[in-house]
């Protein structure tokens, strides 16, 4: 048996034998216990897992479109402070009495398949309130900067009556443009005195962002980050660059946030996310089913002289074959 953490909400569930009506009554009481269980059932490599959490969503009957929740996607490259500044904006969003839901994406090793799981540590704060809801998610090594369960966790962290959910990209500034496909507003952070904006062109990462932040604007940074902030200005003039620093922290989080709320209600995105969403899935689910035959399995053994692209031929061949295709 398992107790809330939440004073107000206390409940006592059986995990074990918890079926899709138990997990969703467990997402509606805010008990976090259940959401966690809820989002390792959607982690898992395991397709009875990932049908009970289809399951628990279809029951939920949430409205993936239409629900008034802001979905915010931080994204820039590996240093830049992403995990200080998502707790510096997450408890300024408890102050205005709003639940935040942090999904950080950790990247997984090639070897133990573990993760660092790490940016919880960095939130020492956000990660103490009863308010917050803070579930580090291993990326199992999949590209574009976010883990495979990210979409169905954002689901349910939003039947669980989170109102923010702020998602945290692996960090490598190379193949992040897939989180555009899972917010309804991307802010990246770049530093002062990095070439990351000219890097960013060529990798798409500037394209997707909303909001562009230049991050730690203090100190002997501070008119380098200015000349950056107008170079930015310059070169994105649609887009909205603000500047980041301790000083005037909170009259700098109100803007922000003003932003954020003016382009997440400008934009209709969720339509687009489904359908590119439902594209995704699909490709995990494919894959899925094709790692599990023992075509596959013959074709990819250490010993297996082909070329790669006669394998994919030989493979896609027979599988063609076995599908009456």
């Amino acid at each position: 048996m398992a107790k809330s953490l939440n004073p107000k909400k206390q409940h006592l569930w059986n995990f074990k034998q918890a079926n899709a009506q138990d997990i969703v009554s467990g997402l509606l009481a805010e008990d976090v216990n259940m959401l966690s269980h809820a989002i390792t059932l959607a982690e898992s490599a395991t397709q009875d897992d990932r049908s009970m959490v289809h399951d628990v969503l279809e029951h939920a009957d949430s409205n993936w479109i239409s629900n008034d929740s802001i979905r915010i996607g931080i994204t820039g490259p590996p240093g830049v402070g992403k995990s200080t500044f998502i707790e510096r904006l997450g408890n300024y969003l408890i102050e205005k009495e709003a639940k935040v839901a942090v999904l950080p994406i950790d990247p997984s090793s090639t070897e133990s398949k573990g993760s660092i799981l790490g940016d919880k540590t960095r939130m020492e704060t956000l990660s103490t309130s009863k308010y917050a809801y803070i579930r580090p998610n291993p990326s199992r090594n999949h590209l574009g900067g976010m883990s495979p369960a990210t979409h169905s966790s954002i689901l349910l962290c939003e039947t669980a009556k989170y109102q923010h959910i702020i998602l945290e990209t692996v960090g490598v500034g190379q193949s992040e443009i897939e989180v555009k496909y899972l917010t309804d507003i991307v802010i990246v952070l770049l530093q002062p005195g990095s070439g990351d904006h000219l890097q960013g062109i060529k990798k798409g990462l500037m394209e997707i962002a909303d909001i562009l932040i230049v991050h730690k604007m203090d100190g002997d940074q501070l008119q380098m980050a200015k000349q950056k902030v107008n170079q930015l200005r310059q070169l994105y003039p649609k887009k909205q660059v603000l500047g980041f620093s301790s000083v005037d922290e909170r009259q700098q989080l109100s803007s922000l946030y003003q932003a954020i709320e003016a382009i997440a209600k400008q934009q209709s995105r969720r339509q687009t996310q489904l359908a590119k969403l439902t594209t995704i899935e699909l490709d995990i689910a494919i894959l899925d089913w094709a790692k599990q035959t023992e075509l596959y399995r013959s074709l990819t053994i250490g010993n297996n002289e082909s070329l790669p692209g006669s394998q994919s031929k030989i493979f896609i061949g027979k599988l063609k074959s076995l599908l009456n295709i």
